[in-house]
């Protein structure tokens, strides 16, 4: 019979390319916030892409 082999292992860490994944993925979450933001005062969703009235 063979020996029992051991399945425990240890959960990896947080290291810095986690922290740089969370990093960007909050930037990229505030930069579309502050866009939808920025593009309220020009009306509704796409009605400021129209420029047939200029």
């Amino acid at each position: 019979m063979s020996a029992q082999r051991s399945t425990e292992y240890q959960k990896p860490k947080f290291n810095v390319y986690t922290m740089m994944l969370i990093l960007s993925l909050m930037a990229l979450v505030t930069g579309c916030i502050l866009l939808y933001l920025e593009l309220q005062p020009y009306g509704e969703f796409m009605k400021w892409w129209d420029t047939s009235g200029v």
